[in-house]
Parts: structure tokens; C-alpha cells; sequence
């Protein structure tokens, strides 16, 4: 999606485009490999109670 500021677009594209799992009790940090064939995407992400980093998968 692109944004046309010149002509007022109000349109939201979110800072962060990786999947939210604050519900879960995580905060995605980056996207660290893909598997195209499996579909499979992993991620690094902070524990939100706690300064621990962990890999979702």
C-alpha cells in the first residue's frame, strides 16, 4: 500500500507490520528466518513481564 500525502490520504499503515501477540504475553522484535515451502515464519520477541527474549515459531 502507498500513501499519497499530497492529496490528504488518511490511510493507517501500522510501524510495526509483525503479527501482535501482546495477548500472549509477547512483543515481536524482528523477523529472524521464513520457510517458504512450510509457510512456517520465526520470530524474536521480548517477554513482556520480564526482560527475557525468546523465539516464536
Amino acid at each position: 500500500m502507498e500513501l499519497d500525502v499530497r492529496n490528504g490520504d488518511k490511510r493507517v499503515i501500522p510501524l510495526n507490520h509483525h503479527p501482535d501477540f501482546s495477548e500472549l504475553g509477547y512483543q515481536v522484535i524482528s523477523e529472524l528466518g521464513r520457510n517458504r515451502e512450510g509457510g512456517r515464519i520465526t520470530y524474536l520477541a521480548n517477554v513482556l513481564k520480564s526482560n527475557q527474549q525468546v523465539v516464536i515459531k
